[in-house]
C-alpha cells in the first residue's frame, strides 16, 4: 500500500470498484486500502452501491448516532449479508469513535434506493435533518400524498401516481421549496 503514496498525493476522489461480488481476498485488501487511506490521506467518505436512503442508517451506525445496526436493510443488494462489508462497516464505528473522533468518515449510499417505488424514506430523513418548521409543515402535507403512491419499485409507483386525481397531483406542485442560503 505504500507504494500507492506518491499517485494519491493531491488527489481528491479515489475510486475502488469490485468486479466480482463477494470475492473475500478483494474484500479484505479494500479494506486494509481504505484503513490506509483513512489513517494517512485524508479520506472522509466512503461511498457504497446501496440506496441512499437506507445508507443514511449505515451512516447514523458509523457516525454513534445510534448504537445498532440492521445490515440488511442499510446495505441493500444482499451485500450487508457479506462478513467483509460489515467488518468494514464495524471499523468504520470504531474509527470515527476513536482515533478518528475529530476527523470522521462519512459513510454513503448512492445508489437507487432499495425503495425506489417510494419517496417517503427520503422524506422522513429530511423531516429530520431540517429544523425549518416551514420545510417540516411542507412535508407533512406531502407525505400522505406520496405514501398513497408508493410501490414495491418504481414502475406501480409510477401507476399510483398517475391514478391520483389530477387535483391531487397539482397539489404537490403547490409546495415546491428553494432553499436558499441566508
Amino acid at each position: 500500500l505504500a507504494a500507492l503514496a506518491p499517485v494519491l498525493g493531491p488527489v481528491r476522489l479515489i475510486g475502488v470498484g469490485a468486479s466480482v461480488h463477494n470475492a473475500r481476498q478483494f474484500a479484505e485488501f479494500r479494506l486494509a486500502l481504505l484503513q490506509s487511506l483513512v489513517r494517512h490521506h485524508r479520506v472522509r467518505a466512503v461511498v457504497l452501491e446501496s440506496g441512499l436512503p437506507e445508507g443514511l442508517a449505515a451512516d447514523d451506525y458509523v457516525s454513534g448516532r445510534v448504537d445498532t445496526i440492521d445490515f440488511a436493510a442499510a446495505l441493500q443488494y444482499g451485500f450487508g449479508s457479506f462478513p467483509e462489508v460489515r467488518r468494514t462497516v464495524e471499523w468504520l464505528r470504531e474509527w470515527n469513535l476513536g482515533p478518528g473522533r475529530s476527523a470522521p468518515v462519512r459513510l454513503l449510499g448512492i445508489d437507487l434506493p432499495a425503495s425506489a417505488g417510494s419517496m417517503v424514506p427520503a422524506l422522513d430523513r429530511l423531516a429530520e435533518l431540517v429544523p425549518d418548521p416551514g420545510v417540516r409543515a411542507t412535508m407533512a402535507l406531502i407525505r400522505p400524498i406520496a405514501t398513497r403512491a408508493t410501490g414495491p419499485f418504481f414502475r406501480p409507483a409510477i401507476a399510483r401516481y398517475d391514478s391520483l386525481a389530477p387535483a391531487t397531483r397539482d397539489s404537490l406542485h403547490e409546495h415546491d421549496m428553494w432553499v436558499t442560503e441566508g
